[in-house]
């Protein structure tokens, strides 16, 4: 009896099991609504991933099917950890977590689940409705006051029907309208597929309903008058015309050449001089975004093992890394900078090494794949990647709950390669594998091998956290400053030191109440930094000086006029306002103004 009882759990085990991996995706739907908006509970809403991939073991004897992108996967994975771990504020950090782990659990879901030729389709067909689910979102869903250009007579016709919903705790948005920016760069990731069907596909009812809805989705997509949206889809577009016509290379490279010329007949240094003026709409979003990049490459240069920690920029950088005219931002308006902001330097290899071997698998898989309807699929969710990266050139839809988008288009590539492997290819995972391993050792090995380095991130990682936590009013103890002293301290003597350290290092014995080794700290960043101000805090001054070919007679003034601006953006920053009394006082032997500034 006891025999059949246990027989027959068995059996109902496996069935439930079967079930929950046959309708994953179906079980997915809450997971994702909940975790793209997560708050202290979200931990609970994302119980029923582990127990699909326990169900998948038990029904099929292995958690999930390998493809070509599992090691740069788990190397994102395992970063993401870290980025958590380490972060000095986690309720900044929490969101982007969830939606990272959420991103890689639907890539797996989506290739566990699309496990035939039809079912990929089928998934082709619910992506070119999802386009116009999300256009329909954008229409009347959008913060219209928030587009920046053309103001137009139909932002104040269309009704606000849709906002963030309250129930995201951690959420800045909450009960607020969407911002057209980041909607938009979902849009143009979606776009490319119902393109692909309207383009590649032979006549049909098919095509001409892909064909409505790319009209339609691109219509919305330029009323949001998203530049960062376009670009991405710029690239897209001329990726799918030259799939569809080869010589499209001819027409591009055509365009190319008249736009040279013309940037040749009008003058390469006039058109520099004003992208790189902030007195025009222009020149003040490329000025803005150069202020931001040489911010974050600062903060990488700082911690470049194991990044800031997830989604702290708008923390770290205004704290500890003032910029000359930036505000405080969310995130560094690049793609692979906020990678490596978030994740570090191997999280960051790990990123692209994702992005190279997805391309190198859609285009074998485009070799080995003889069905038109797949090709067409294959070829719109790869350029919908492209749009992708290209968007983030000069935004960063890695932070926003849009970019989920890319992590569905890389779980449709990943099942339509599976159906078309090959026993050679699959020889390729075990490789993969060894190389994963490999670059583990790596890292370990550069961290040995960079005892400077790897001191600096450590000292400045702990540094920042204790140093924000006494911002907040939290509790703290010399020792735990002591702590971070001495990697910094160690890093100065293996030559990894810079004026960033020497700052970090004054700002902790300030807290520690020894003023000669803290003022001792800020004049060696001063000489350091003093080298070439420009070039280190206002990049976009440099070049233009460049262009114009001035002489740089006083570098003094120039990092004079920058610690000003420091100084009347941060006025409760003590050591700012003693950078600038150092300046006075050592380089300009103006005594009396150096006390003022200090009083």
């Amino acid at each position: 009896m006891n025999r059949i009882t246990i027989t027959q759990t068995t059996d109902l085990v496996k069935h439930v099991a079967k079930l929950a991996t046959r309708y994953e995706l179906i079980l997915m739907i809450p997971v994702t609504v909940l975790l793209l908006f997560p708050n202290r509970w979200a931990v609970l809403a994302f119980a029923p991933v582990p127990l699909i991939w326990i169900s998948r073991w038990i029904a099929q004897g292995r958690p999930s099917v390998g493809t070509n992108l599992d090691v740069p996967l788990t190397l994102i994975f395992l970063t993401t950890c870290m980025g958590f771990v380490i972060s000095p504020e986690r309720t900044l950090s929490v969101t982007m977590f969830w939606h990272i782990i959420l991103g890689i659990s639907l890539y797996y879901s989506l290739v566990n689940t699309l496990d035939t030729p039809e079912r990929c389709l089928l998934a082709g067909r619910i992506l070119v409705l999802g386009a116009s689910a999300v256009a329909l979102l954008t229409l009347f869903g959008t913060d219209w006051e928030k587009v920046r250009f053309l103001d137009l007579e139909i932002y104040r016709r269309l009704p606000n029907l849709v906002r963030n919903p309250t129930w995201g705790g951690l959420m800045a948005t909450r009960g607020e309208a969407f911002n057209p920016r980041p909607i938009a760069m979902g849009l143009a990731m979606l776009l490319p597929v119902p393109m692909a069907h309207a383009l590649l596909l032979p006549w049909g009812r098919e095509k001409a309903v892909s064909l409505g809805v790319t009209l339609v989705v691109g219509g919305i997509l330029l009323l949001t008058q998203a530049i960062q949206a376009l670009l991405g889809l710029g690239l897209a577009t001329l990726l799918l015309a030259t799939w569809r016509r080869r010589r499209a290379w001819l027409a591009a490279a055509g365009i190319a050449a008249v736009a040279l010329a013309a940037i040749l007949s009008y003058g390469p240094e006039r058109i520099a001089m004003i992208l790189l003026s902030p007195d025009n709409p222009l020149g003040i979003a490329v000025v803005l975004r150069l202020d931001m990049w040489s911010r974050a490459a600062a903060i990488i240069k700082e911690m470049p093992f194991t990044g800031a920690g997830l989604d702290t920029f708008s923390l770290i950088q205004p704290r500890f890394f003032p910029g000359v005219l930036l505000g405080t931002e969310p995130h560094a308006h690049n793609l692979f900078l906020q990678v490596a902001l978030d994740l570090g330097i191997p999280g960051l290899v790990a990123t692209l090494w994702l992005w190279i071997e997805l391309g190198r698998l859609t285009v074998l898989t485009l070799r080995r794949c003889h069905t038109t309807a797949l090709q067409t699929l294959l070829v719109g969710c790869a350029t919908g990647t492209v749009a992708y990266l290209g968007a983030g050139l000069i935004d960063s839809p890695w932070s926003t709950k849009s970019g989920m988008a890319v992590w569905v288009l890389m779980g449709i590539v990943a099942a339509v390669a599976r159906h078309h492997e090959t026993p050679r290819s699959r020889e390729t995972h075990h490789w993969q594998r060894v190389a994963g391993s490999a670059y583990l050792g790596i890292v370990l090995l550069a961290f040995w091998l960079l005892p400077g380095l790897a001191a600096r991130n450590l000292g400045t990682l702990l540094a920042h956290q204790q140093l924000v936590a006494i911002d907040q009013g939290k509790s703290w103890t010399q020792e735990s400053l002591i702590k971070a002293i001495e990697p910094l301290e160690r890093a100065i003597k293996e030559g990894g030191d810079n004026g960033q350290t020497y700052r970090t290092l004054g700002q902790l014995y300030a807290w520690l109440s020894e003023p000669e080794a803290a003022l001792q700290a800020l004049y060696a960043s001063v000489e350091i930094d003093g080298a070439n101000p420009l070039a280190r805090f206002a990049p976009w001054e440099y070049w233009r000086d460049r262009i114009q070919r001035n002489a740089s007679q006083d570098w003094w003034q120039q990092y004079l006029r920058i610690a000003s601006f420091w100084q009347a953006r941060y006025p409760e920053r003590a050591e700012l306002h003693t950078v600038t009394a150092i300046i006075w006082e050592r380089h300009l032997a103006n005594v009396e103004q150096a006390r003022l500034i200090l009083q």
